[in-house]
């Protein structure tokens, strides 16, 4: 058998699909029988046609620049991904390798191909696989990070927005610098240990430096992956303002507690849900006696129920109320305050709280009544002095005047009053002072 019959048996019974062309026109000369499988055609049905008139290409522009492109720089078309129509009409993805046989009639080319529609799809699935993953990695509202002997190879972008930095400004950067200084020691040693093996923890805090400058407090959750070798992931949750609000509401608790003032707090139903140390200390209440309990225990008789209506009301209206009222204490004794009240709502603007604090002013009352007492009485005899009497007297001529009617004035003096005091000191007129108070009235009149 000589050698071309060797290579038109060996054509025929490849299990590589391949043709016989014409170079010039594309006229097929010959087809095995592995290109009429996957083709659909016969022998018969291809010899002598050109594939642009079978119709085999899907895109023969396409193809034949494709072709001739690689020939002319080449000499062969190597791996080239093209797309084939068969004879059902079904389209598939056949990977094209071709070379041109020189042949004294004319040039020849040969072609083998082989049907990679399933490995395409498969990696087309695998890539579209991977493309949701990473957008989901990506949008993801935990940060993420991957580092890989201490170097940045992977953020998303809410690791990005939380630091400030774009991606080219951290992909493939060292970690640490972004770490916040006094963080970085112990990170490190954390870090050595996991990658020796050691029982570290995977949660914890550390302190990172923003692009502006700004310390924000991160909570990683830390993995250890195959990253084309081993790398470390770490999800980032930010706690700043977590810390911060922590710290604001310890603040609160620690003023609410410490306060010098009284501090109630109930909810819109006016029933008592926290007090503070002062509050039971003024009133003699305990917690226990009052959580849970109406807030219209510590009212007294000192006020009418019109008092407490107009108290409500103007709360309702303003939603603060000021002023001062006597509190009844555990055991039933009285004590002025002075308190403010404010409502408190939520986010819908309902209603959900009042506080009201308030101090002890039981001691500036009994002073203000005395300064009262002795701006209108006399210090000495407890007599009405000249402002308390020109009040009156006020009163009494408008009273008058409205109705009509006179007005009669009767002035008493006592003679040589003045000449005792200055002739033997005021103590001696002290004294008979008391005796002239303590005489009975006729000896007066």
């Amino acid at each position: 058998m000589g050698d071309e019959k060797r290579y038109e048996r060996v054509f025929h019974v490849s299990p590589i699909s391949m043709s016989l062309t014409t170079l010039r026109e594309g006229r097929f000369i010959d087809v095995n029988g592995a290109m009429e499988r996957i083709t659909g055609y016969t022998r018969d049905e291809t010899i002598g046609h050109t594939s642009v008139e079978m119709g085999i290409w899907v895109d023969p522009e396409v193809a034949r620049a494709v072709i001739v492109a690689d020939l002319a720089a080449n000499g062969v078309v190597r791996d080239r991904e093209l797309l084939m129509r068969l004879k059902s009409g079904e389209q598939r993805i056949f990977l094209m390798g071709a070379a041109v046989i020189e042949d004294p009639a004319e040039p020849l080319m040969m072609a083998g191909f082989q049907d990679v529609t399933e490995r395409y799809r498969l990696d087309e699935a695998l890539r579209q696989s991977e493309a949701r993953y990473r957008r989901f990695i990506e949008d993801l509202p935990l940060g993420v990070v991957v580092t890989q002997q201490g170097v940045i190879r992977f953020t998303n972008a809410t690791a990005r927005t939380l630091l400030g930095f774009s991606a080219d400004e951290l992909h493939g950067k060292p970690f640490l610098p972004f770490v916040l200084e006094e963080d970085r020691a112990w990170l490190v040693d954390l870090h050595q240990r996991r990658m020796r093996g050691e029982d570290v923890p995977t949660t914890y805090e550390c302190r990172f430096a923003t692009k502006s400058g700004e310390v924000r407090h991160w909570s990683l959750d830390t993995r250890t992956i195959d990253w084309d070798g081993t790398a470390a992931i770490a999800t980032v949750t930010d706690n700043t303002e977590t810390r911060r609000t922590q710290s604001e509401l310890k603040l609160a608790a620690s003023v609410f507690a410490q306060a010098s003032e009284a501090i109630v707090i109930t909810d819109a139903d006016a029933t008592v849900i926290a007090v503070n140390d002062s509050f039971t200390r003024l009133t003699g209440y305990s917690r226990e006696d009052v959580v849970g309990r109406d807030a219209t225990l510590f009212r007294s008789p000192q006020q009418d129920l019109e008092f407490y209506a107009n108290r409500r009301r103007v709360l309702e209206e303003r939603g603060e109320w000021r002023g001062e009222l006597w509190i009844q204490r555990k055991g039933g004794g009285l004590f002025a305050v002075s308190e403010s009240i404010s409502r408190v709502q939520d986010l819908n603007g309902a209603v959900s709280h009042y506080v009201a604090l308030f101090s002890d002013i039981t001691e500036a009352k009994r002073h203000q009544q005395q300064l009262e007492h002795l701006a209108h009485f006399d210090f000495l005899t407890s007599l009405p002095n000249r402002v308390l009497l020109a009040d009156r007297l006020q009163q009494a001529m408008v009273q008058n005047m409205q109705c009509g009617q006179s007005l009669a004035v009767v002035y008493l003096d006592l003679d040589g009053f003045k000449a005792v005091n200055d002739l033997y000191g005021h103590d001696t007129g002290d004294r008979s002072s008391d005796r002239s108070r303590a005489a009975p009235e006729n000896c007066i009149a």
